[in-house]
């Protein structure tokens, strides 16, 4: 009839649910941590990693280029090669990219490998020049009596410094400056200026940097020098439009207003700067030629969108007034392109162990909405803005590792602008906790359960390394070994099969233990009843007095079913 099962079939799946299982020695695992593939290297490096297997890794061995296999350094402590070391000595060989090859080997002589490539660049680069900025007083200004100008300075190559700055007057000597940075250095530096010593009219402000063993360009800054008490008095101008901190884009019409505090005088010019642009003139928009308004067309596309400073003087024929100025943001409308999302911390193969703050840094064009990061397969988690202006430019999530196996993952992070997601920044760390014991549990069968017959006791198993073995023991006699059927992990589930009928009926207890190679776990144990009917005339084995054979059937048909799915479950049989 249609829907039962043929005898046939349950016979074959009696036969199949008793046969040994038969596992499969793994090949070794092999993760090169240090350095990152596509990185930049020199001098003396460790070439580090870990490595890990089923059964013992014997070995493992380098190779740079096309040169010979070199044993690696075993630096695990207990002889397991969980983490090696190779020191190569990058000068060996010519700059350039360098392919480097990793093997590793097992007892059962299985072998797997892995490789990365790296720049190596051993030559000096050429020095880049060191740069000087005026920031104080603005230029343009008018100055008189000792003043003092600030500025920056710094260097582009890595690990060079400023050692030096100097400040000339004019085609004057060049005079030290002082240092006012951090730890006193040269990042900002000031120089005090007696302008009385000088004749009053403009003169120009240099000022250049040293980095031990080049000076770069100068910088430049125009004053005028007014210490002489003359009548005329500076005109001024003022900027009406945009106002201070607005954000413009397109054609943006810059005016004001201008006059002179002097009877008589009166302005002859308004000139208006865009950030450190030359100083153009504007347009004199008064009834009567006085610059009372004034105006100056100003087209942001021609900029690169961000912050910048908008300036205005007056000129009344012998004095500039002093700059007027405005900070504006430029957000001229482009095509939207996806954020950017970077992980600092932790580094790239770094071993975590505890609480770990994830962090890093996040940039839009529009502006970042979120940063998710993500722990191996699992789910996307939100982070926590940290920036002070509810930027996301600066984000962090706390980790706690604990909550997973010991082992190597990838963690990725993802931004978000309201439109678009970034694209994903992977790193792979290795989490290294305190090793705790394994824990086992029993799942089937359940505490106090009746059973008869052949019985599968199965369970699962975790470790904050990895479980190596799981046993099982009835009542005080020896412990047996169970069968891996953990796909993921190695024993995440196992399973044992429990002939009952070797067994006298009555209660009995069942314990299993697992083994992480240094420790066992507490025992799982459960109390069952066997109860085993003997064979007689009425009734099959395993059937109480009187059951009729169509019961019979239902239970065998039972069992076939329940052991048919079991062995799907766990990928012994393909559906």
């Amino acid at each position: 009839m249609r829907g039962r099962l043929p005898i046939g079939a349950l016979a074959l799946v009696l036969i199949v649910s008793l046969a040994p299982v038969a596992l499969a020695d793994e090949f070794p695992h092999l993760v090169i941590n240090t350095p990152d593939h596509g990185s930049t290297v020199s001098g003396t490096i460790d070439v580090t990693g870990n490595a890990w297997d089923d059964v013992q890794v014997l070995g493992v061995k380098v190779r740079i280029g096309d040169g010979d296999w070199l044993s690696a350094q075993d630096t695990s402590g207990n002889d397991t090669w969980w983490s090696w070391s190779y020191t190569w000595d990058t000068t060996t060989v010519p700059d350039g990219w360098r392919h480097i090859g990793v093997i590793a080997w097992d007892s059962s002589n299985q072998h797997t490998d892995a490789s990365i490539e790296v720049f190596v660049d051993n030559e000096p680069n050429e020095n880049t020049p060191p740069w000087a900025a005026i920031d104080e007083p603005a230029h343009g200004s008018t100055v008189r009596g000792v003043v003092t100008i600030r500025g920056r300075a710094g260097d582009e190559d890595a690990g060079d410094a400023v050692e030096m700055v100097q400040v000339r007057i004019d085609a004057g000597e060049w005079t030290n400056a002082t240092p006012t940075g951090d730890q006193g250095s040269f990042n900002h530096w000031a120089f005090e200026w007696d302008t009385t010593a000088y004749d009053d009219g403009w003169h120009a402000v240099k000022a250049r940097a040293f980095d031990g063993d080049v000076w770069g360009e100068p910088a430049v800054a125009e004053y005028l020098v007014d210490n002489q008490q003359d009548e005329n008095r500076a005109p001024f101008a003022e900027i009406l439009h945009p106002k201070n901190g607005e954000t413009v884009h397109n054609i943006v019409l810059v005016h004001g207003v201008a006059g002179d505090p002097d009877d008589g005088d009166r302005v002859e010019l308004v000139q208006v700067r865009i950030g450190d642009g030359e100083w153009r003139d504007a347009v004199d928009t008064s009834h009567h030629d006085t610059w009372s308004t004034w105006a100056y067309q100003w087209d942001t596309t021609q900029y690169d969108n961000g912050d910048v400073r908008v300036c205005a003087r007056a000129y009344d024929g012998e004095l500039y007034s002093e700059p007027n100025c405005r900070e504006v943001k430029i957000a001229n409308e482009h095509e939207n392109e996806p954020p950017t999302v970077k992980i600092l911390h932790p580094a790239n193969g770094e071993t975590v162990r505890g609480v770990v703050l994830v962090h890093g840094r996040a940039w839009d064009d529009r502006g970042v909405e979120r940063v998710d990061v993500r722990f191996g397969d699992g789910d996307w988690r939100r982070t926590t803005d940290t920036s002070p202006d509810d930027s996301w430019t600066t984000w962090a999530y706390e980790w706690n590792t604990r909550e997973r196996d010991d082992g190597c993952l990838v963690v990725a992070a993802r931004a978000w602008d309201g439109s678009l997601f970034s694209e994903i920044h992977r790193i792979e760390v290795c989490v290294d906790n305190e090793d705790a014991p394994p824990v086992v549990t029993i799942l089937h069968p359940e505490d106090g359960a009746v059973v008869h017959g052949l019985v599968l006791v199965h369970g699962t198993a975790r470790d904050d390394h990895y479980v190596k073995r799981v046993d099982v023991r009835v009542d005080d006699g020896e412990w047996h070994q169970a069968h891996n059927t953990g796909r993921d992990r190695p024993w995440s589930t196992w399973a044992f099969e429990w002939d009952t009928t070797k067994y006298d009926n009555g209660e009995h207890e069942v314990c299993a233990r697992a083994f992480d190679g240094r420790q066992y776990s507490e025992l799982s144990c459960v109390t069952v009843i066997v109860h085993n009917v003997g064979h007689d005339d009425r009734a099959p084995p395993f059937l109480p007095e009187g059951a009729s054979p169509l019961l019979a059937f239902g239970l065998l048909s039972g069992l076939g079913v329940a052991i048919l799915m079991w062995l799907r479950s766990h990928g012994y049989l393909r559906k």
